[in-house]
């Protein structure tokens, strides 16, 4: 009875925005209110549900992991709740009300409202469903339904030429890794002969237990094969330079994708696949090169992303830069779990996601709050905005301070968390660097977006633009979060058991002196301005090294100069091939062959006349030497010939007349 409640409870949690989306263009001809507020609805009873489900989980004490299969073939719908998917639904169906509630007034303008709300519950849908199936085949139906939907949402204002490249681009990069994944999920059925996640389990143990080397290669290969997939979701390196430019997009669907959808699935999907091999209880250390894979991107991508960060001036593009550094320490901290152990691993990982979630969401929907006041985003034509905009400050302060990890902010508690694992983590000690190093850069770029946007001196744009008042609709969705940033740590303990916030002095000691050296490098060079940021970006080192960062490392043009050259003349090559290969046999091999066709046939005919007339030739000898043979001029032959042919006739006919 509790496990049906469950699956009806997982199985409303994923229907209602799926059928909510596919109802919208049918009120089409309704008031715009209308299909506001059903909107609304449907994203607070998907919310109602998924909150109902983790309580009833929490309440009732059941086993996890929990699986429930309907039927026994490989496309059998399946529920999967473990404490990652419990995470999960304190992420999606969250941040995806806010983000409903917050388009009230951030969307209000818009004309293709219909298209706008339609698309993103069905957005939210996808996201819901990959989460709780427990079936690869139906993980990535929705995995590519949220990408879709994404890239779809993306492009939302198409009639921009940047919001419609945009949705090209961040479609094609992902394909990337879509096509990975595709590959390693039909390697795990021809393996392990299932699809379904308690299946995989048991046969994954099994192998283990019998062939543990040859598991285990196989286990690195195919886990590896699906990381790639991970990394174009999640934006990782090579395949981050879609993020970016997804900033044409709303602001509330940018919220959307770096919080709790499109992102974070790809950082899911490691941790599904990590809560694979933990339940199946094979040794982290025997697929050692995955984790270290997992480690080394995840680690490389937050360094790197975190140096673009800090020289971007479009606001949105600094927090685009601030989510590919975050999944960034994400992975580092999954991947960590080859040395540490698996649960460890997982812990730290999900609960910095969790963290994340709230303050970049914050972030995300306070910026929305600024461009929807100011009509811009270059942070060089704001400034002043503390005293106009103050709600709105605060807010994106506690965000701020939070994705710096300044106590007692969540993120301080997810960063101790993977601290204490990079700690120890002996045989990866380079991971240590990675997420020292990033920390440091983040620490910088986030107290330099607050200056800019809020402390600096007002720009002659913004003294001459008149800023309404903040909307309730969209500061309630900031005051919400601003609470969720300080109870987060709360709620991981609240529904992964066993989970304790571990304060090491060492860590804590490291982390604040990390967040010293970064926030007080950004505070002397912009709030003191001890050091002159225009003669220092004149010098030629520092000059060269800003261009590179702002062009992001010239990584999309190697891509779009090179790569795309490449491929664009591929095609035009290849029919050449195909062209040259024609021309070959018709000018080579048809007309060689053509020529001597006549010729040959004239032979084959020659040949059988000559045959023809050597054989009738040869039968008029045989019957003329025949006939010779008769006639030998002998009148005594001739005699006793005819003498014995008229016997015989007469014989005929004496039997004929006595018969």
């Amino acid at each position: 009875m509790l496990t049906s409640t469950i699956f009806t409870l997982a199985l409303w949690t994923i229907s209602v925005p799926l059928i909510g989306s596919t109802i919208i263009p049918l009120l089409c001809k309704l008031r715009r209110k209308v299909i506001e507020y059903f909107s609304i609805i449907i994203a607070t009873l998907s919310l109602v549900s998924s909150i109902s489900l983790v309580a009833l989980i929490i309440k009732s004490g059941i086993n996890l992991p929990l699986s429930i299969i309907m039927g026994s073939e490989v496309w059998s719908f399946s529920i999967f709740i473990d404490q990652v998917t419990l995470v999960m639904l304190l992420i999606v169906p969250v941040i995806s009300f806010l983000v409903v509630f917050y388009s009230l007034g951030y969307m209000r303008d818009d004309e293709d409202y219909v298209r706008y709300y339609s698309f993103l519950l069905l957005f939210i849908g996808g996201m819901l469903g990959l989460i709780l199936v427990g079936n690869l085949l139906y993980l990535y139906l929705f995995w590519e339904v949220v990408g879709l939907t994404s890239c779809i949402l993306i492009a939302h204002w198409y009639h921009k030429p940047e919001a419609s490249k945009a949705g090209i681009k961040a479609f094609v990069v992902t394909r990337i890794g879509d096509t990975f994944l595709l590959v390693s999920i039909a390697l795990f059925y021809l393996k392990f002969g299932s699809l379904n996640f308690a299946d995989l389990q048991s046969r994954i143990a099994l192998a283990y237990q019998v062939s543990p080397i040859i598991t285990s290669r196989l286990l690195t290969i195919l886990l590896s094969i699906a990381f790639v997939g991970a990394i174009g979701k999640s934006a990782q390196f090579p395949l981050h330079v879609w993020l970016p430019d997804a900033m044409e997009g709303p602001t509330t669907v940018s919220a959307l994708i770096h919080a709790a959808t499109m992102v974070k699935a790809g950082v899911y999907l490691v941790a599904r696949f990590e809560t694979l091999l933990f339940y199946s209880h094979v040794a982290p250390n025997s697929t050692l090169t995955f984790f270290k894979f997992v480690a080394f991107i995840g680690g490389f991508t937050s360094l790197i992303a975190a140096s673009m960060a800090i020289v971007a001036i479009d606001i949105k593009r600094v927090l685009a830069y601030s989510t590919i550094s975050q999944l960034g320490l994400m992975f580092l901290g999954l991947g960590l779990g080859g040395a540490v152990g698996l649960e460890e691993a997982l812990k730290a990982g999900t609960f910095h996601m969790l963290s994340h979630a709230y303050f970049k969401a914050l972030l995300f929907l306070s910026a929305g709050v600024v461009i929807h006041a100011l009509g811009t985003r270059d942070m060089r034509l704001m400034g002043g905005l503390s005293k106009r905009l103050p709600i709105t400050c605060i807010a994106m302060s506690v965000g701020a301070l939070s994705l710096m990890g300044l106590p007692p902010f969540s993120g301080f508690f997810s960063k101790e968390e993977l601290l204490h694992v990079a700690s120890t983590a002996f045989i990866m000690r380079w991971g240590s660097v990675f997420l020292t190093s990033a920390s440091i850069l983040t620490a910088f770029y986030s107290l330099r977006l607050i200056y800019l946007t809020f402390f600096a001196p007002p720009s002659e744009y913004v003294r001459k633009h008149h800023i309404e008042h903040e909307e309730l609709v969209m500061i309630a969705p900031l005051i919400i979060l601003s609470v969720l940033c300080l109870v987060a740590p709360l709620l991981m303990q609240f529904v992964w058991e066993g989970f304790r916030i571990t304060v090491e002095i060492h860590n804590t000691v490291k982390g604040l002196i990390i967040l010293l050296i970064g926030a007080g490098s950004a505070y002397l060079v912009y709030f003191r301005e001890m050091i002159p940021r225009e003669r220092l970006l004149r010098t030629r080192p520092i000059m060269i090294v800003n261009d590179i960062l702002f062009n992001g490392y010239y990584i999309d043009a190697l891509y779009e100069r090179v790569l795309l050259r490449v491929l664009a003349s591929l095609p035009s090559y290849i029919a050449y091939i195909i062209d040259e290969a024609i021309t070959l046999f018709t000018d080579v091999i048809s007309v060689r062959l053509l020529a001597s066709l006549p010729t040959y046939i004239a032979n084959i005919i020659d040949e059988s006349i000559e045959f023809l007339n050597n054989a009738l030739v040869s039968l008029f000898v045989y019957l003329s030497e025949s006939i010779r043979n008769i006639h030998v001029g002998n009148l005594k032959y001739y005699i006793t010939s005819a003498s014995i042919g008229l016997l015989i006739i007469l014989i005929i006919l004496l039997a004929r007349v006595i018969a």
